[in-house]
């Protein structure tokens, strides 16, 4: 009886940095639904007014960030990535590491669109840019120098 051992796949280097920085980029505009779903059934039950407003001020946040493709916050975090890759694999392009093509997929796109849309919402720009700046200040504390 001859065995044949499974079919080898292939994981290009460029594909994983493209996957890694095109999910972070996604997570950067999205809230997830079921998140905003529980948020607008909190708003609806919601008792005090100024719950109520700071709750419809999330939401209103969280559509303007996803409509706009803003990133929802500045702060960059930890980014952990699980690979489960099994044992029929072929790695190509990997000769400096896993860690180092995953890294290669962070900064840029998220980090500089961050920073970018911070320094536009200082300035006169549209309503949508002055709500931001306000509500990065309302909840998370972060100051603003205006010039």
């Amino acid at each position: 009886m001859s065995t044949t051992a499974p079919a080898r796949r292939t994981i290009r280097r460029a594909d994983l940095v493209d996957s890694v920085a095109a999910a972070l980029q996604f997570i950067s505009y999205y809230h997830p639904k079921d998140f905003l779903q529980q948020l607008g059934r909190a708003y609806a039950a919601e008792q005090s007014p100024a719950a109520k407003d700071a709750i419809a001020q999330i939401l209103t946040n969280s559509r303007l960030c996803a409509e706009g493709r803003r990133p929802i916050c500045q702060d960059t975090g930890i980014v952990n990535v699980f690979v489960k890759a099994g044992m029929a694999l072929q790695w190509d392009g990997f000769d400096d590491g896993l860690e180092a093509a995953i890294d290669e997929g962070v900064p840029a796109p998220v980090l500089s669109t961050a920073l970018t849309q911070r320094f536009a919402s200082r300035g006169d720009e549209d309503f949508a840019n002055k709500l931001l700046s306000a509500m990065r200040y309302e909840f998370g504390g972060h100051e603003e120098k205006h010039s």
